[in-house]
């Protein structure tokens, strides 16, 4: 089995001395906090330029300050537990980038706000279940100090697309 993690976790870019560091589910947790976090400032800087609702620029630019304060914590993390996050939007993230990025103006606006309800409702399940089933400490506090953040940023993803819905 370790063999196995230790095959998994060289495929996603960690060595064997990380693996060693944090459990499988602390691991994960940690890459696809560092891949929502990248995300979410590069989709925050794309409604800066993209964007025509001041409200999605606006949401957009919490996004970017906020991600980054966050990214910066758990990179911080990381640096603690010896475990490389990943820098630069995986496959998967590139690709809903590129399909945003072709969006302009209120097209632009109404698919941003609804990527970004989906994007916190997905992160919040992610973090609660960190807490709740993580073995780390210092990863679950992470996961806590910021899960309130998360839930302010689904209640402004929310409202900015009722903006955006009710601006026709």
């Amino acid at each position: 089995m370790k063999a196995l993690f230790i095959t998994l976790a060289a495929i996603l870019g960690f060595s064997a001395a990380e693996s060693d560091s944090l459990s499988e589910t602390d691991l994960m947790f940690a890459r696809d906090a560092a891949d929502c976090s990248i995300m979410e400032i590069k989709l925050g800087q794309l409604a800066q330029t993209n964007a025509s609702s001041p409200s999605v620029k606006k949401l957009g630019q919490h996004m970017i300050s906020d991600y980054t304060k966050i990214n910066a914590d758990l990179h911080s993390f990381a640096e603690q537990k010896q475990v490389i996050l990943p820098s630069a939007l995986g496959t998967e993230q590139q690709e809903k980038y590129d399909k945003l990025a072709r969006l302009k103006g209120a097209e632009f606006d109404k698919a941003y706000t609804k990527c970004m309800v989906k994007a916190h409702k997905r992160a919040i399940s992610m973090y609660k279940k960190e807490i709740k089933k993580g073995d780390d400490l210092g990863l679950k506090a992470f996961a806590d100090r910021h899960s309130a953040l998360l839930d302010h940023h689904l209640k402004l993803s929310k409202e900015t697309a009722d903006i955006v819905r009710n601006d026709k």
